[in-house]
């Protein structure tokens, strides 16, 4: 089984357990609250963490009383300098209703174009959509901004206002391994969600 196989079955089984009798909610569902939630813990400050690491090496190779009460406050200030740059994210799936929002506001501002050829094998015309990375960028920032429902900080301030903007400096800003682990989130929860929405569909619900 590949990993996209296996994403694929985890999310589906996450799905089956929400859509049993007693987690299941019918008006939640309705109102589009009843989705797959993922906390993700990013670090702002990736340098602080290598510097701990290294500094926790030195410690193991160092034998003098005073030169380890200096390397142990070096890690106590990195650690400090890293708890600060350490947030959680609070994601919550969508419908596909609202993933297809945000494909086709990206493609509104930017429409598709494609680049012709023909298939060596076939002889046929074909066709294949150019990349544009404005379009993406404007797809993937909206997208996040409705998986993204809060995010809280290391002294567990919380801040709800997630929008296009706020994801914007993020994919500025963040290291890239915080990016990583929050578009990897996404993916897990919009698969969850396109399951719930193949099992809760017409034949889920009882009729009157």
């Amino acid at each position: 089984m590949t990993d996209t196989e296996q994403m694929s079955a985890d999310a589906k089984a996450i799905a089956e357990e929400a859509s049993k009798q007693g987690n299941f909610s019918f008006i939640d569902r309705l109102s589009n609250r009843n989705y797959a939630t993922e906390d993700v813990t990013v670090f702002l400050d990736e340098r602080a963490g290598s510097i701990i690491e290294k500094l926790s090496q030195d410690l193991l190779l160092q034998k003098d009383p005073e030169q380890r009460e200096i390397i142990e406050k070096q890690i106590a200030y990195q650690s400090e300098k890293a708890r600060e740059s350490r947030y959680i994210l609070h994601l919550e799936g969508v419908s596909v209703e609202t993933y297809d929002a945000c494909v086709d506001l990206a493609q509104a501002e930017f429409p598709l174009e494609y680049n012709e050829y023909r298939n060596p094998l076939t002889a046929k015309l074909e066709r294949e959509v150019v990349e544009n990375d404005d379009r993406e960028l404007l797809f993937r920032t909206h997208l996040w901004a409705a998986f993204i429902r809060s995010v809280e900080d290391a002294d567990g301030n919380l801040d709800e206002n997630i929008s296009p903007e706020f994801v914007a400096v993020f994919l500025k800003l963040a290291p890239i391994a915080a990016q990583v682990e929050v578009g990897a989130a996404v993916q897990r929860l919009r698969m969850v969600s396109d399951w719930m929405d193949k099992i809760q569909g017409e034949d889920f619900f009882p009729k009157s």
